[in-house]
């Protein structure tokens, strides 16, 4: 162990200045280290045997070659690891895409199913009209049952040529409100028969919901509601 301590120590150096004073260093450390463990006992003939080749120039190849192969097997990591989160990035935006469209056709479903329940009650409304031009003759509890059979939790309200709510589904005593300025009333106005709403929030619900609409005909085809 003292040769071999000794051979590491005269081994030739090369004239370099900086790199033949670093070399230096090394070896003195790898000197003091293994004539500590050999003198120390710490470690068997057999580790020291393999230590004395870790510590040599010869087992440099084997450095590099480990080296490479943990940057290898890092950038192979890095790569799998985008490839899942490609993967689960696309497989997302499949199901969002699919949830999209389950939405839009229970919408479409339910918007559908409102217009034909909004159609039975301007039936019934202008049936009233037709009477003696008032909305006396549709009941509360009609419209109430009306309201009721909506696909969708919501309320029916019923709003007369100048804005002003006549009937609503909620309570029978009909709180005084003016819908004038809500988006659907100029269209009605100007003669659309039918219109739908984006998002609003309730006057009297305080709630976000969409509106179905349908315009109301007095008599004489005039603008009703």
């Amino acid at each position: 162990m003292i040769a071999f301590n000794w051979a590491i120590v005269t081994m030739p150096l090369p004239d370099e200045g900086l790199a033949s004073r670093f070399w230096k260093f090394r070896l003195n450390c790898h000197k003091v280290l293994l004539r500590y463990l050999s003198l120390s006992g710490l470690c068997s003939p057999v580790m020291l045997s393999r230590l004395r080749f870790l510590l040599s120039p010869a087992a440099r190849p084997i450095a590099l070659f480990s080296l490479t192969y943990l940057v290898v097997l890092g950038v192979f990591v890095a790569v799998a690891s985008w490839i899942d989160l490609l993967q689960l990035k696309t497989a997302k935006l499949d199901e969002a895409g699919r949830l999209a469209v389950l939405i839009a056709e229970r919408f479409d479903r339910s918007a559908t199913a409102t217009d034909l329940i909004l159609r039975q009650v301007q039936s019934r409304a202008e049936a009233s009209l037709a009477v003696d031009g008032t909305f006396d003759h549709l009941s509360w509890q009609t419209f109430h049952e009306a309201a009721l059979s909506l696909p969708d939790p919501g309320s029916l309200w019923l709003v007369d040529s100048r804005g002003d709510l006549r009937l609503a589904s909620t309570t029978p005593d009909t709180p005084t409100h003016n819908f004038r300025d809500r988006e659907y009333f100029p269209h009605h106005q100007a003669g659309v028969e039918s219109y739908l709403s984006g998002a609003v929030r309730g006057r009297i619900t305080s709630q976000f919901h969409w509106l179905g609409s349908r315009r109301l005909n007095a008599p004489d085809g005039g603008f009703a509601g």
